[in-house]
């Protein structure tokens, strides 16, 4: 699974905003920036991989279905995992 399931299409520009006002986020370590051009019309495209727990705190903060959806997501494997 990965944190994609979670992310709304549209979601670049919030995810941007979000990650600018946390302060722990280390280009690298917690994200990793990249660029694809979309097959159909060629536009680029800038994009993030980001790692779990990155994935975690944004859910955290989001108040939509998707962050609900990541959130219940998580402590359901913390629970598997007896964390």
């Amino acid at each position: 699974m990965t944190a994609f399931f979670f992310l709304e299409s549209n979601s670049g520009s919030r995810w941007q905003g979000i990650s600018a006002s946390t302060e722990a986020n280390a280009e690298g370590l917690d994200y990793t920036p990249y660029q694809m051009v979309h097959p159909q019309n060629h536009q680029e495209i800038d994009s993030h991989i980001m790692s779990i727990d990155m994935a975690k705190e944004i859910s955290m903060i989001q108040r939509s279905e998707k962050g609900r959806q990541a959130r219940q997501y998580f402590i359901q494997n913390e629970i598997l995992q007896g964390l």
